[in-house]
Order: C-alpha cells, then structure tokens, then sequence
C-alpha cells in the first residue's frame, strides 16, 4: 500500500472518510473530530458519535466520516 497524503490549506486536511478501526487513535488523540459514522447505527468504539444519518435529513452506508 502506498501512503500518499492529501493535505487541504493550511497544511491540515478538510475531510477525510475512512474505518473507525483505522481512524480510532487519531480520535482519541485529538488529532482528528469524529463527525459521524455513517453506519445504521453508532459504532461501540464511539458510542458519543452520533450516526450521519442522526446528523442528516439522509441515509448514509459508509464506514466512517470525520473532520
């Protein structure tokens, strides 16, 4: 797998979708804000981050989204 950074302005990036598992030491860190999960219901490692759907007028089917 080849890691190639995608970096907004400022040098930090806007918005990134990806699994709760790989995102999770990011979260805890702080280096990354957990907006929602887009799964039918909040994931068990971050029962405080509501679903997208919860957030939305929508239906989301991905694993994750965070800002």
């Amino acid at each position: 797998m080849l890691h190639e950074p995608v970096v907004g302005h400022a040098g930090r990036i806007d918005m990134y979708m990806g699994s709760v598992p790989t995102l999770l030491s990011h979260i805890q860190s702080g280096k990354v804000r957990a907006i929602g999960v887009t799964t039918a219901s909040r994931s068990k490692l971050l029962p405080d981050v509501p679903t997208c759907t919860e957030s939305a007028s929508r239906a989301w089917s991905w694993p994750a989204c965070g800002a």
